[in-house]
């Protein structure tokens, strides 16, 4: 029938946007579990100063790829797996 080939299209739709966020989704998750154990085992006064300087050095990185196109084109074009389609993928697009 026509309406189970299109339910079957959708689960089809669904299941290809869920592995496409699957690379995204798995570093979201690396990431977010990775901050909260090092902060557990990691004395205060070497964790905090640490983290503190990766988040000015991805700040820094940051403003300089947008500032500069070529940067920004590797940088989408090497994470193109984590970055959404949706999301700032088509605005800094050069």
């Amino acid at each position: 029938m026509v309406t189970e080939g299109i339910i079957e299209g959708k689960v089809h739709l669904v299941l290809y946007r869920v592995m496409r966020e699957l690379p995204r989704r798995l570093w979201h998750i690396f990431v977010g579990l990775s901050l909260p154990i090092a902060g557990l085992l990691v004395p205060k006064d070497i964790f905090l100063p640490l983290l503190i300087s990766v988040t000015i050095i991805f700040l820094i990185f940051e403003l300089v790829r947008l500032k500069f196109s070529w940067l920004n084109w590797r940088f989408l074009t090497d994470f193109r797996a984590l970055l959404r389609e949706r999301g700032g993928f088509h605005t800094y697009r050069q």
